[in-house]
């Protein structure tokens, strides 16, 4: 079991942090933007209702060095931890323009391609997780045999007011930093907010004027489609923002 140094702490946590001035990109549906735009929140979805069984999963190679009792301790723990704090995310990735496999299978429902790409920056969306006492991170993916290989968890350790105001613990390490292998092509951008309640999902205050960029239309949609886009965002005095990738 290794001891930490907050230098330690430091470096393995800078390792787990993106670049505030990126500029991130969300796939999202028609319904969605009209929820966003709406309610000036921001979902963050229970990350224990997502489809990836292994979502959170320590991986085996966190354990070298460790007997057999104090793992099957930690596990318990931690299974414990999992149940009184909750983990919500909301999940970003670089912007990318003409990813089509991302306007594919997230900018619509059910194969309807009404959706858009909202854009702003990292550096917004610590703005934004910061509100509730979360954190960004650069999604790190394990080795294809699952394990970590040369590097470590990141630490997620709340500061006294958002302790006291969010009733959250000292310390803990974040799990729902890590993915397997196979996603690794998302390059995941990930905000994670940690609460005792377990609900669906959170909806965080979100001043969209503000931090959203830019409104990217759907390649893939109709002209009709398109236009229930502008209107909409007409509607809620953000028309300004709509644009089209060929235009940026």
């Amino acid at each position: 079991m290794a001891c930490y140094t907050e230098m330690d702490i430091k470096r393995i946590n800078s390792e787990y942090e993106p670049k505030p001035d990126l500029k991130i990109a969300r796939y999202i549906s028609y319904k969605k933007l009209e929820l966003m735009l709406s309610s000036n929140t921001l979902f963050f979805c229970n990350a224990f209702n997502f489809e990836d069984k292994y979502e959170g999963e320590i991986p085996s190679s966190f354990f070298e060095g460790w007997s057999k009792e104090s793992e099957e301790n930690y596990r318990q723990f931690n299974i414990l931890k999992n149940k009184v704090y909750v983990p919500y995310v909301s999940c970003w990735t670089p912007y990318q323009p003409g990813n089509k496999k991302m306007w594919e299978e997230y900018a619509g429902e059910d194969r309807n391609k009404d959706g858009v790409c909202i854009v702003m920056t990292v550096r917004q969306l610590v703005i934004c997780a910061a509100a509730r006492g979360g954190r960004v991170y650069q999604i790190h993916y394990l080795n294809e045999d699952g394990n970590l290989g040369t590097e470590d968890i990141p630490f997620y350790i709340p500061n006294d007011e958002e302790r006291k105001q969010f009733d959250l613990p000292h310390v803990m390490r974040v799990f729902h930093a890590l993915k397997k292998h196979k996603f690794e092509k998302e390059n995941e951008i990930r905000a994670i907010i940690y609460n005792r309640e377990k609900e669906p999902g959170l909806e965080v205050p979100f001043k969209f004027n503000l931090f959203i960029e830019s409104i990217i239309l759907n390649p893939l949609a109709t002209a009709e489609q398109s236009d229930a886009i502008k209107q909409l965002a007409e509607k809620y005095f953000v028309s300004t923002l709509v644009k089209s990738e060929s235009s940026l």
